[in-house]
């Protein structure tokens, strides 16, 4: 199947398009189609331009002769997602590319994301029993990833970046973002003078902010949009970056305001801060383009991968799960907390939903979603299936890794038939509310 990965950041927007194909127990080969694009991201204002992202992206499509996608995601990152129409932008991508299964405005899958494109995490399929901290740093915000043997095992996300203010090429600040003003604040050297910064000053401005990425585990709330769900204190990991920072330590970018921000100098800040506190570097050879590479590539593994369906219409979509895990309407819908992944306990789980799915709607004319723990979706919609009355429309879906805030996001997941593969695929929809 063809996807496509889009991802508008702060600074720059980013698309490529690969060849994905389906193997057992959710693997997957990757191929890319075509060169990928690399565009400045275009604002009227305060506001996306939602007319040149368009012109831009169709025009890629085009030149590239790429075919309809019938996976993928959009990705809004660092400020972009902040911008006051990005969920309009968000609605009008996905429905003129239909096959765009993801519109995502989330801190936490676009970290996952640029760890997986980046290749991080199997890197860290490689480094048994040695942590990976990666860390995709854009205009806007840093990702932080911590990996262990090949798996995730926690997120963070930073509000620093190399355009909390925005430069003329003579250092002139033509406009700057709270978080500007915030590190002007609490750190008086980093301020330009008379609004404008020397090259001395902007290194040491880039010699803050990479000392405060670098410090992830005592870092000033105010920076914090995502903490770590458990405190990072054992060891030193290998220590993986991304970003347009990398793109800049390999281009060996002058250190000067010809981005119109602080990217080349955090660039030269991180690689001497990591070395004083006596990191081990890899720079992912995929650098910028990590995210827009993770999201074509593996939002399939992101959004789950073990299906049961008993029926093969179109389109099945399910509005959010509510705190109870129940919504009711024209199809049921039930969010199963995680249990034991053996025979046994998925008979007994199945012999349960069937009891209670009878009782509830005896006649048997109802679409049943399950979203279960993940990769047990085929097995225990087989096991549910033959206790069921056959006009039952049972859907099983494995949960997804991503947990948006019930109270900032409207989700849904979908189920989309390809014809090319003869499976479902699952759709996260997930458009944060600001």
């Amino acid at each position: 199947m063809i996807s496509y990965g889009f991802d508008i950041g702060t600074t720059t927007l980013r698309a490529t398009a690969v060849k994905i194909t389906l193997g057992p127990f959710r693997k997957q080969m990757v191929t890319p189609v075509g060169e990928p694009l690399v565009r400045f991201t275009p604002y009227k204002g305060k506001n996306l331009d939602s007319e040149d992202i368009v012109r831009l992206l169709s025009a890629w499509v085009n030149s590239q002769k790429l075919p309809t996608p019938e996976v993928g995601t959009l990705l809004f990152t660092g400020q972009a997602q902040r911008a006051p129409n990005a969920t309009e932008v968000a609605l009008e991508i996905t429905n003129r590319w239909r096959g765009l299964l993801s519109a995502q405005l989330n801190p936490e899958l676009e970290t996952r994301v640029a760890a997986y494109g980046a290749g991080a995490v199997e890197l860290s399929a490689t480094r048994i029993g040695q942590p990976v901290l990666h860390i995709d740093i854009g205009g806007g915000t840093s990702n932080l990833a911590w990996i262990e043997n090949g798996v995730i095992e926690d997120t963070a996300c930073w509000d620093l970046g190399a355009r909390k203010w925005i430069l003329s090429e003579e250092g002139e600040v033509l406009s700057k973002t709270a978080q500007a003003e915030q590190l002007e604040s609490c750190f008086r050297q980093s301020a330009p003078q008379h609004n404008r910064f020397s090259n001395k000053r902007a290194l040491l401005s880039a010699r803050i902010i990479a000392s405060l990425i670098l410090d992830f585990s005592s870092i000033p709330s105010a920076f914090v949009v995502i903490p770590w769900k458990k405190p990072k204190t054992s060891g030193r990991p290998l220590l993986s970056l991304s970003g347009g920072i990398v793109e800049c330590i390999k281009d060996r970018t002058p250190l000067d305001f010809r981005y119109g921000d602080l990217g080349p100098m955090l660039a030269h800040a991180m690689l001497e801060v990591a070395e004083e506190k006596g990191f081990k570097v890899r720079l992912s050879p995929e650098h910028g383009r990590a995210t827009a590479l993770g999201v074509s590539s593996h939002s399939f593994l992101i959004s789950g991968g073990s299906i049961f369906a008993k029926s093969t219409d179109n389109l099945i979509q399910v509005p959010t799960f509510s705190e109870k895990g129940i919504w009711e309407g024209p199809r049921f819908a039930v969010q199963l907390s995680k249990f034991r992944a053996d025979s046994k306990t998925i008979q007994k789980k199945a012999d349960e939903l069937a009891a209670r799915l009878t009782d509830r709607f005896p006649k048997g004319e109802k679409t049943v979603v399950l979203l279960v723990p993940t990769n047990l979706g085929k097995s225990l919609g087989h096991f549910l299936q033959e206790k069921l009355d056959p006009r039952f429309n049972l859907v099983v879906l494995d949960e997804i890794d991503i947990a948006p805030n019930p109270t900032s996001t409207i989700r849904t997941l979908d189920l989309r038939w390809s014809e090319s593969v003869q499976r479902f695929t699952v759709v996260v929809k997930s458009l944060h509310l600001f």
